[in-house]
């Protein structure tokens, strides 16, 4: 094919001859002019010859200008946490048999919750970060994949993990969301337009509601009855961990349930089968949960 018929005569070696990068559109705008008289497959040539010759335009200006043209893979993760929950000390496994506190069976069918907003502190040091929607990670039990949340934080020494549970206020009033806000999660009130801040379904002898059901979704966003706040987690005896920018460390929390049932509102399943709604009981509920969460381990260390 001849350059005439790509390209016409002046335009071409204006273009060829051209040492600076050349833009698409001015590209565009010369051809388009006998486009008319191309067959289809000589126009795909075209198209294809085009997009090679823009190529060091492009690189040009990325070097030229230090920018970046298109999408960034993101930063890999320098923390990872990990949440396991027990019961009396033992490692929670779904529908299997357990006891509460006050000698009540029970199994689980459902345990998920709402993290989000993670940051650490140490030494006098606070980290300040500012957070977005996709800040948010559910943790969810029924999918090991799903009980870890992997972060990146900057480098440093820390012995505070502090992070929120549910979702504030100020992100509950943009409504359903995407991602771990997705409505399909299961964990958006459509009849409340909010989101739930901890999740637990199971069944037990002792409950009095249709097939022995428990079942406690706790959220509400609203004050007095708010079932959302910030959790701190510490290691004992005043250890520390370090972070650095080209590895990951992992991070255990442990999850104990029988705290959640002996906590400061003592949950008896023979009388709190179930708590759905906004409420006093669910703002007591959730301050039993968050309780659960104050410790940090470091695997391999006592």
């Amino acid at each position: 094919m001849r350059v005439r018929s790509i390209i016409s005569g002046h335009a071409a070696i204006r273009l060829f001859a051209m040492k600076k990068p050349v833009s698409i559109p001015l590209i565009i705008s010369a051809t388009c002019i006998e486009k008319w008289r191309l067959s289809k497959i000589e126009y795909f040539l075209i198209c294809l010859l085009l997009f090679l010759i823009t190529i060091p335009g492009i690189r040009s200006i990325q070097a030229a200008e230090g920018t970046f043209i298109g999408i960034r893979p993101p930063e890999s993760p320098n923390l990872i946490l990990q949440f396991e929950p027990t019961v009396h000390g033992q490692p929670l496994r779904l529908l299997e048999q357990y006891k509460n506190p006050f000698g009540e069976k029970f199994e689980l069918s459902i345990f998920r919750f709402y993290a989000g907003k993670i940051t650490c502190s140490g030494k006098g040091r606070i980290l300040k970060k500012i957070f977005r929607i996709s800040d948010y990670h559910l943790v969810d039990f029924s999918d090991s994949s799903a009980s870890l949340i992997k972060v990146r934080l900057p480098e440093g020494d820390y012995d505070e993990i502090q992070f929120q549970l549910g979702i504030d206020s100020a992100d509950q009033g943009s409504g359903a969301q995407s991602g771990a806000l997705d409505p399909l999660k299961g964990m958006f009130w459509t009849w409340n337009s909010g989101y739930i801040s901890f999740k637990i379904e199971g069944k037990s002898p002792e409950s009095n509601e249709p097939e022995h059901a428990i079942a406690y979704h706790i959220g509400g966003y609203r004050s007095p009855n708010i079932a959302v706040g910030t959790v701190k987690c510490f290691i004992s005896g005043h250890k520390s961990f370090h972070l650095t920018d080209d590895r990951a460390i992992r991070l255990n929390i442990p999850i104990e349930l029988d705290r959640f049932f002996n906590g400061p509102t003592p949950v008896h399943i023979r009388d709190i089968p179930s708590c759905a709604i906004p409420g006093e009981l669910a703002h007591r509920l959730f301050e039993n949960f968050s309780g659960l969460f104050d410790k940090i381990e470091i695997p391999g260390k006592p």
